[in-house]
């Protein structure tokens, strides 16, 4: 695995914690605070999605609507695609798409 790589899953692996503690926090808060943070984890889920269809050659899908405890294994998911098949430029998006969305929950 090439360093961009293993950058990209290590990444994933903390922001997937974050998510296992904040997902279900933030679906049970009532108002829109709750509400936006969970559509940016979902908007940063497409992105990923479509960055690794994209580096497979396959087309774009939707990515479907999970529950708040499953976010964390949906990036996951998406992320060890993306690394398995993304060029160096795909990775950095990637990266870069967890590190602020890490900022952000």
């Amino acid at each position: 695995m090439n360093g961009a790589a293993a950058d990209l899953r290590r990444e994933a692996e903390r922001v997937a914690d974050r998510l296992q503690v904040v997902g279900p926090r933030m679906a049970a808060r009532s108002g829109p605070d709750g509400e936006h943070v969970l559509a940016d984890v979902r908007t940063v889920l497409g992105q990923l999605a479509d960055l690794a269809a994209d580096a497979e050659g396959t087309p774009r899908r939707p990515v479907p609507v999970l529950a708040p405890h499953a976010l964390a294994d949906q990036l996951l998911v998406l992320a060890h695609d993306l690394a398995q098949f993304g060029d160096p430029a795909a990775l950095g998006t990637g990266l870069a798409l967890l590190l602020d969305l890490k900022r952000r929950i």
